[in-house]
């Protein structure tokens, strides 16, 4: 579903539950017939300190894990990046686009 739209979005939301544990889901959203579909990509514990580039590698990978999408897909389809708030991507120099691109280019 994902390697036959025009545009994917992905989304990346960080929560902590009561026993101070991590998680995170990461989303693909695309358009079908007009309508904005949600795909959940993966839904995991974070064992490491959340910095940018281990949330672009997580995020990538769910990107590459999802049904085969390849390396040319995430490169030519990405459009935009959605998050609530993320501390590591509240940074204003930081294009988290740019940068998954980046990286899914020289194969993380």
């Amino acid at each position: 579903m994902l390697s036959k739209n025009e545009n994917i979005i992905v989304s990346y939301d960080e929560v902590t539950t009561t026993d101070k544990q991590s998680w995170c889901s990461v989303h693909a959203h695309i358009v079908d017939g007009f309508k904005r579909v949600p795909l959940l990509l993966n839904l995991a514990r974070l064992l490491r300190r959340s910095t940018i580039d281990n949330l672009i590698a997580l995020i990538l990978k769910s990107l590459m894990e999802y049904r085969g999408l390849t390396i040319e897909h995430v490169v030519s389809k990405l459009t935009c990046f959605a998050s609530d708030k993320v501390a590591v991507f509240m940074n204003i120099q930081t294009n988290v686009v740019t940068q998954l691109k980046y990286k899914a280019m020289h194969h993380l």
